[in-house]
């Protein structure tokens, strides 16, 4: 993957995503509640699956599911509404 910089030079990849943004949404996981932040974390960041965000975190499964997809939706609504 490359980069390139735009006029103001910030530097972006070829899918368009900017440091900044990426800045952007770190800072934003910040504000999620504790246990969101963490589920999020281990999946999207650390590359965990399910199954063993269920064994760290000591919850079943289900609610491991349940947990990543609020907070999914949890940060999608907080970026949308600060875009």
């Amino acid at each position: 993957m490359y980069k390139v910089e735009d006029n103001e030079g910030v530097a972006s990849d070829q899918n368009g995503y900017t440091e900044l943004k990426a800045q952007k949404v770190m800072e934003t996981m910040k504000s999620l509640k504790d246990n969101y932040r963490v589920s999020l974390t281990l999946h999207l960041i650390e590359g965990y699956d399910y199954e063993e965000i269920s064994e760290i975190m000591n919850i079943s499964y289900a609610n491991c599911r349940t947990m990543i997809s609020r907070a999914k939706e949890s940060l999608r609504k907080k970026l949308t509404v600060n875009v």
